[in-house]
């Protein structure tokens, strides 16, 4: 889909809160925000670019701080990717990072993974 990216893990999925005009999935029917077990399971190999929640924004504080972590630690266990997380909310994203001894994802102990976050808002 992404020229960019090797491909795209959406392991949390549903309707996203923002409703951003501009988004691609704003009118699809895809039930409530969820964390997708299935996709939890999936392997995500090595030497990869990988862009986490291009359905919704896993960050929104709609989304459980449990279920991050889940999708956090799932990428800790393939720490040999790039992992590329879109957001409108970056202050959770840092916050997260914070409380876990980092003040940047790629300073979070634990994280050997390459991270990066697009954010802004149009």
């Amino acid at each position: 889909m992404y020229s960019w990216c090797d491909f795209t893990w959406n392991p949390i999925r549903g309707k996203c809160p923002h409703a951003c005009v501009y988004c691609f999935m704003k009118d699809r029917d895809v039930g409530p925000l969820r964390l997708d077990e299935k996709a939890l399971a999936d392997s995500l190999g090595s030497g990869r670019t990988i862009f986490v929640g291009s359905s919704t924004d896993m960050w929104a504080d709609a989304v459980r701080g449990d279920r991050i972590w889940q999708v956090l630690n799932k990428c800790r266990h393939y720490d040999g990717n790039k992992y590329i997380f879109q957001t409108k909310n970056p202050s959770r994203l840092f916050k997260s990072c914070s409380q876990n001894g980092g003040s940047r994802p790629a300073e979070t102990p634990g994280f050997k993974a390459k991270w990066a976050s697009i954010t802004g808002k149009l």
